[in-house]
C-alpha cells in the first residue's frame, strides 16, 4: 500500500468512512459467523489485517475474542493505542508467516484487498488457510464494483487504491485454495432496497451495496460446520441484476399505462387543447421582449410616481399581477412595504482578509447596496466551537469599510436572532470551503432552531470542475462545499453558467435536491466598479507602441502561458512594435519562473506583480487592448473591468467568458490553442477600425449597479419571506 503522512490518512479516514459507533454498527453483521466460533474454541484468537482505527478489534474484545491487528499506518495505530488495544506496526503478508499453523479462529482483512498487488493476495488467502483452525474464518472486505457509482468513481477517491476487485474473483480465491465454503455479503445497502419493486435510475446507478465482503471457512467436522449454517444459508443484499429487472418491469409498465393513454378517446377529444397550449407557449415567449422592455421602463419611473400610479383605487388586482411579473417592481414593493426582517450578513473570511479581491468586492458591494435600501444588515462571524454567531469587532468593521465597503456606523447592531420572527435570514456572500461537512450541518440547525432561512451566493465549481488542475485537498472541500448547499433555501449564483454548473452537479449527486430550479437561481452581478469612475472617452489614436495588458493571478487556470506563446508568435509576425504587460500576482514558484524565462527572452514583455488600484488604471489607459485568456471563470470580472475602462478585451468563447462577451466590445476564441489566440491578437493589433469600433461598443454597453444587484438579492429573499 502506498505509504504516506499518518496525520493526513487518519484525517482522511476520519472524514470518508464514518463515525467509529457507526463503524461498529455495521461490523455486527459478522458476529452470527463469529459465535459459533467461541463455542468451537475455548482460546478464539482472531488477527486483522490492516486493522485501521480499531472497530473491528473493539467490537471483537467486547464479545470476548482475544484479537490483536497489525497496520503500516502509524497515525491509525495511534488511535488504537489510545484505546488499550494491541496493534503492532506490520505488513499483512509479513505478519501471518510469523504465525502458528492452526493457531488462529479468525483472520480478517477489512478494505485491504483493494490496495494490494493481486500476487500478494493470493499469498495472504495461502497463509490464511494455513494459520486457521479447522472451521475457522476468513473475513475480506472491499468496495463493490457492481455499484456502478463505486466502480466508476467513488473507488478512485481514496489516492492507496490500486483497482476494485470483482466479488466473482475474490469469492473465488478461497475456495481455489482449499476453503471448503465462502458466502458473499452485500454490505451498506439502504433498508428500503430490499423491499423497493419500482427503483429508480439512480437505484440502479448507484443503490447496489456499496460495499461488499467475503466469509471464507476452513474445512472441519460436518458436526463443527453445521453451527455456522444458518449465517452461511441467509441471503445478504441485492444485486445488481435484481435492481435492473425491477427498473425494466417498472419501464415496461409505464410503457403500457402511456400506450393505454394515446389510444384512449380522451385523448383525442383533448388535441385541441393541446394545440391550444402550444399557442400559449409561443405567445409567451413572443411577449417577453415587451416584457423585458416595460422592466427597463420600471426602472427609471421614481418611486413616489410609480406608488400613485398603482395605488389608485380600483387597481389592487393590477398591483399584485404585477409584483408576480416584475423583478424590479417587487425589489422596491418587497422592501418598502413587505418588510423584509433582519438580514444576517456572514463576514467570517473578508473582515480580515488583506487585499480586494473578486469575492471580497462582492461581500462589499452587496452589503453598501443592501443597506442603502434601508434593510437591517446585521454583519456576523461564525463561532465553530459553540455553533453561533458573534458580531465582528471595531477593527474588523474597519477593515471591512475599506475598499468602498460600509462604514462601521451603517451596518444594523446587533440583535440575537428571534425565533418567532419569519422574515429574517442568514446570507453567505462569501466561499466556505473550509467549513467541514458538520459544520454545515451545525450552521443548518441553528438557522432551523433560530427560524433563520439561509442563502447562499454561488460563485463557481471551478475546482471541482478543472481536476486536471486542482489537486484533491481542494477539489473535495469544494464538492463538499455544493452539496452542502442543497440543504438551503435559496442559492443565487453569479452568473447563468455557473447555475447551470451548480444544478448540473446537485442533479448527479445523491443529495436531496427538491425544488431544484426554484432554489437555484441566477443573479448575475453587476458591472459596476466602485474603485473607479466610467471611463467612457475612447482611445481614439493607436500608441507608437501597441500595448496590451492582461490582469490577474498567474496561475494554471488563468492560462498566461498560451498567451505568452501567441504574443511570441505575434511579435514575429508585424512591424508593429509590440509590448505585453502581465499584471497581477505570481503566487505559483514553478509558473512564475516560466514566466520570467519569457520575459527574459522575449522583448516587449514586462511584468507588475503588486499594482494597487491606482497603477491598474493607469495600465488601462495606457494599453490599447487587453487579453484575459483564462480557461474557466464563474463570472468574468476582468473582462467587465477593461470594458468599464473602455478597452476592447480578447476572451475564450466558452464558460461565463461568453456570456460576458455578448453584449460588445470583446473577441472571443479558443484561448487554450496558442495559435487561434495569435490569429484573433493579430487581427486586433492590425486593424485600427476594428479596434476603434470594439472600444466605442464597449462604453455603449449597460452595466448594471451594484444598487440593482442589491434590489435583485432584497426582491428574492422578500418574495421567499411573504411566500
Amino acid at each position: 500500500m502506498l505509504k504516506m503522512n499518518p496525520d493526513f490518512y487518519r484525517a482522511f479516514e476520519d472524514r470518508h468512512r464514518g463515525p467509529r459507533e457507526l463503524i461498529k454498527s455495521r461490523l455486527r453483521v459478522y458476529l452470527p459467523f463469529i459465535e459459533p466460533l467461541k463455542t468451537l474454541y475455548a482460546d478464539c484468537r482472531a488477527v486483522d489485517l490492516g486493522c485501521g482505527r480499531g472497530e473491528w478489534l473493539e467490537l471483537l474484545r467486547e464479545i470476548g475474542v482475544d484479537a490483536h491487528g497489525v497496520d503500516l499506518d502509524d497515525g491509525m495505530l495511534a488511535a488504537c493505542r489510545e484505546l488499550g488495544l494491541r496493534v503492532e506496526t506490520g505488513e499483512a503478508g509479513s505478519c501471518l508467516k510469523t504465525l502458528p499453523d492452526e493457531s488462529q479462529a479468525i483472520v480478517s482483512g477489512f478494505h485491504i484487498a483493494e490496495h494490494m498487488p493481486f500476487a500478494d493476495l493470493q499469498i495472504l488467502v495461502q497463509e490464511a488457510l494455513r494459520v486457521l483452525k479447522p472451521a475457522g474464518l476468513l473475513i475480506l472486505e472491499t468496495p463493490n464494483p457492481e455499484n456502478i457509482a463505486v466502480g466508476t468513481a467513488n473507488f478512485y477517491v481514496d489516492p492507496t487504491h490500486r483497482r476494485p476487485i470483482p466479488m466473482q474473483l475474490l469469492s473465488f480465491l478461497p475456495e481455489h485454495y482449499g476453503f471448503c465454503r465462502t458466502k458473499v455479503l452485500r454490505l451498506q445497502e439502504s433498508p428500503e432496497l430490499a423491499g423497493n419493486k419500482a427503483p429508480s435510475l439512480l437505484d440502479v446507478l448507484s443503490g447496489v451495496s456499496p460495499d461488499y465482503a467475503i466469509v471464507a471457512q476452513k474445512r472441519a467436522s460436518d458436526e463443527q460446520l453445521a453451527e455456522f449454517s444458518p449465517a452461511f444459508e441467509k441471503e445478504y443484499g441485492v444485486s445488481l441484476e435484481a435492481l435492473a429487472v425491477r427498473y425494466d418491469a417498472r419501464n415496461q409498465e409505464a410503457e403500457r399505462q402511456l400506450a393505454a393513454i394515446y389510444t384512449s378517446s380522451s385523448w383525442t377529444l383533448t388535441r385541441p387543447l393541446r394545440w391550444l397550449k402550444r399557442l400559449s407557449i409561443r405567445l409567451t415567449a413572443f411577449s417577453e421582449s415587451v416584457v423585458n422592455r416595460f422592466d427597463r421602463l420600471l426602472r427609471r419611473i421614481p418611486m413616489p410616481v410609480l406608488l400613485y400610479f398603482l395605488f389608485q383605487s380600483g387597481r389592487s388586482s393590477l398591483v399584485g399581477r404585477m409584483i408576480d411579473r416584475f423583478p424590479v417592481l417587487r425589489a422596491h414593493l418587497s422592501a418598502y412595504f413587505l418588510k423584509l426582517g433582519v438580514i444576517y450578513y456572514w463576514v467570517d473570511h473578508t473582515c480580515a482578509y488583506p487585499s480586494n479581491s473578486g469575492i471580497q468586492r462582492v461581500v462589499r458591494g452587496l452589503a453598501r447596496a443592501l443597506l442603502a435600501i434601508g434593510i437591517k444588515v446585521v454583519p456576523v462571524k461564525w463561532d465553530e466551537s459553540n455553533h453561533r454567531f458573534y458580531p465582528p469587532t471595531h477593527e474588523e468593521l474597519q477593515h471591512l469599510a475599506k475598499w468602498n465597503g460600509p462604514q462601521p456606523d451603517e451596518w444594523g447592531s446587533w440583535v440575537d436572532p428571534l425565533p418567532f420572527s419569519a422574515c429574517d435570514w442568514i446570507l453567505i456572500p462569501e466561499l466556505t470551503t473550509y467549513l467541514t461537512r458538520t459544520n454545515v450541518f451545525d450552521l443548518k440547525r441553528y438557522a432551523a432552531t433560530n427560524k433563520l432561512r439561509c442563502a447562499w451566493i454561488f460563485y463557481d465549481a471551478i475546482p471541482w470542475k478543472m481536476h486536471d488542475i486542482y489537486p484533491s485537498e481542494a477539489r473535495l472541500p469544494h464538492q463538499h462545499y455544493m452539496e452542502g448547499l442543497s440543504q438551503f433555501e435559496r442559492v443565487f449564483a453569479i452568473s447563468e453558467h455557473s447555475r447551470a454548473d451548480l444544478s448540473g452537479f446537485l442533479a448527479t449527486t445523491r443529495v436531496s435536491t427538491p425544488n431544484l430550479d426554484e432554489r437555484v437561481l441566477a443573479c448575475v452581478l453587476p458591472g459596476e466598479f466602485l474603485e473607479g469612475t466610467r471611463v467612457t472617452k475612447v482611445k481614439a489614436r493607436p500608441s507608437t507602441i501597441t500595448k496590451i495588458l492582461c490582469v490577474g493571478t498567474i496561475e494554471p487556470r488563468k492560462n498566461h502561458l498560451r498567451l505568452l506563446e501567441a504574443f511570441t508568435s505575434v511579435a514575429g509576425q508585424t512591424q508593429k512594435p509590440l509590448e505585453l504587460w502581465l499584471a497581477g500576482s505570481g503566487p505559483l514558484p514553478e509558473l512564475a519562473e516560466r514566466v520570467e524565462h519569457y520575459i527574459s527572452t522575449v522583448p516587449g514583455i514586462h511584468w507588475e506583480r503588486n499594482a494597487d488600484d491606482t497603477r491598474l488604471r493607469e495600465l488601462y489607459a495606457e494599453c490599447d487592448f487587453t487579453v484575459y485568456p483564462s480557461l474557466e471563470e464563474g463570472f468574468g470580472l476582468p473582462v467587465l473591468e477593461s470594458l468599464w475602462n473602455a478597452r476592447p478585451c480578447i476572451c475564450r468563447n466558452s464558460s461565463a467568458l461568453a456570456e460576458v462577451a455578448k453584449g460588445g466590445g470583446c473577441l472571443t476564441t479558443e484561448t487554450a490553442d496558442a495559435s487561434e489566440l495569435a490569429k484573433v491578437m493579430l487581427r486586433l493589433i492590425e486593424d485600427d477600425a476594428l479596434r476603434l469600433r470594439l472600444a466605442h461598443e464597449a462604453t455603449a454597453r449597460h452595466f448594471n449597479t451594484w444598487d440593482d444587484y442589491g434590489r435583485e438579492i432584497a426582491v428574492r429573499l422578500a418574495a421567499e419571506s411573504v411566500g
